[in-house]
């Protein structure tokens, strides 16, 4: 494949990314109430093709993951890990100790180091927060402290 450059980008969305964003989660059934939010937006792209995103937001000393969506196509090709862990470091590189995930595929989670937790152990500012979020699924947890620690 001499000649052939391939060009990942995986960063934080940016303006120029809604128009990608918006088809691309109407396309995986999202609702404008879902895509339109104030949460933070974090893609995939390979040589410009969106290929998966992810959503997330910050409460206090918390990163809270709410979906990493990767087309059909190009799961299980490691999409929703570099996601994830660009969000983890995104958040951690910016004060986060600890991150949940509420998604619904526990071996995901568990393979980045997520745990399961019951909402039980959680500060109060935070069950109040995950309080407002419609169809709860399982709930996980990882300390961020050191998680980046041995990467490079």
């Amino acid at each position: 494949m001499e000649g052939v450059k391939v060009l990942i980008n995986i960063r934080k969305a940016i303006i120029k990314d809604i128009d990608n964003l918006i088809a691309f989660l109407s396309a995986k059934g999202f609702k404008d109430k879902d895509i339109y939010n104030q949460n933070d937006y974090y893609v995939y792209y390979d040589n410009d093709i969106l290929l998966g995103c992810g959503t997330s937001f910050n409460e206090g000393e918390y990163c809270i993951i709410e979906n990493i969506i990767v087309d059909e196509k190009f799961r299980k090709n490691k999409v929703g890990t570099a996601i994830a862990k660009t969000i983890l470091n995104s958040y951690e590189c910016n004060g986060a100790k600890y991150a949940l995930s509420y998604g619904g595929c526990q071996g995901f989670c568990e393979s980045l180091g997520f745990s399961p937790m019951s909402q039980d152990e959680l500060p109060a500012y935070i069950k109040n927060v995950l309080s407002k979020v419609e169809n709860m699924r399982p709930l996980y947890m990882l300390s961020l402290e050191g998680y980046f620690k041995n990467c490079c």
